[in-house]
């Protein structure tokens, strides 16, 4: 059986993303697996993540036009 995965047409746009990384270190604030045709991660603002990763664009991920994202974690050491 072959059914497709892919979701599409996704806007992951002005979020404020903070603390998001306490408990796992796999992953990121704002992560993506997989094909996802039309979608958009813009203008969102990450922090107080511990030094970990804040956008994760995981295996397969293509056709996702990420700009205007500000990751940001002055605590990082």
């Amino acid at each position: 059986m072959r059914t497709p995965t892919t979701h599409r047409d996704i806007v992951v746009a002005n979020n404020r993303v903070h603390g998001a990384k306490k408990l796992f270190h796999d992953g990121g604030a704002i992560y993506n697996l997989s094909a996802s045709p039309g979608t958009l991660i813009t203008e969102n603002y990450i922090f107080d993540i511990h030094g970990l990763i804040g956008l994760y664009l995981d295996e397969g991920s293509r056709y996702i036009i990420v700009r205007r994202n500000v990751v940001q974690d002055p605590a990082a050491e």
